[in-house]
């Protein structure tokens, strides 16, 4: 497994900011866990729910059918799970939270800014809510 063949010790806290989809398929969320857990340093996770793997490509839907249609042979079966993307969020609900929390972190972890900081260490179930978009924190 993949978590198994990483080195773990890095000798310095690495700030990490996993964003996943609850419904990943490729990489399912139960894996993104275990990664999280083995992660010593800072670290955070935000699940956009009801999203799948292609919710972090450019054009969601279009890429998310295409893979649905056309799977690479070793992956055909596991197409056969993945829900059209009308059943799932929309992809600018992937895009929002994308930009939100990857340019805080950055901006938290690469920068110290304060306003980021609190931003990635506050309430952002709610504050995605607010436009209409479910995550949960871990």
């Amino acid at each position: 497994m993949l978590e198994n063949a990483l080195e773990w010790d890095w000798g310095r806290d690495v700030p990490t900011m996993f964003v996943v989809a609850d419904r990943d398929t490729l990489l399912p969320l139960d894996g993104m866990r275990v990664l999280l857990d083995k992660t010593p340093s800072t670290k955070r996770m935000v699940v956009l729910e009801n999203a799948d793997h292609m919710h972090f490509c450019d054009n969601v839907e279009a890429t998310h059918e295409m893979f649905r249609s056309m799977p690479p042979p070793a992956l055909a079966e596991m197409s056969v799970a993945v829900p059209p993307a009308s059943e799932l969020s929309p992809g600018e609900h992937a895009y929002q939270v994308l930009r939100g929390v990857g340019l805080a972190h950055f901006d938290s972890a690469l920068r110290d800014h304060e306003g980021a900081a609190a931003f990635v260490a506050g309430d952002l179930r709610a504050t995605f809510a607010e436009r209409g978009i479910a995550v949960t924190v871990g």
